[in-house]
């Protein structure tokens, strides 16, 4: 994956991040405490930021009740 391809796919995840926190009619502060992480990395995650790390994307998706690792094992 080259460097364009790395911006597009976290801009990518940052956009589904954040229409699933609105489906729970959620705000990014709402998300952060139950992801147990700042509002700061919501928005960091949100605007595609590339340097989010691993496990700030990992508990955010996990607080969004989606579990990347059963999704990949299932696929």
């Amino acid at each position: 994956m080259n460097e364009k391809e790395l911006a597009a796919a976290a801009l990518r995840l940052g956009e589904l991040v954040a229409a699933r926190r609105k489906s729970f009619d959620a705000t990014q502060q709402d998300l952060a405490d139950l992801a147990e992480v700042s509002r700061r990395s919501i928005s960091a995650l949100e605007s595609g930021k590339t340097t989010t790390r691993l496990d700030i994307v990992l508990r955010v998706l996990a607080a969004l009740g989606i579990d990347v690792v059963h999704a990949i094992e299932n696929r």
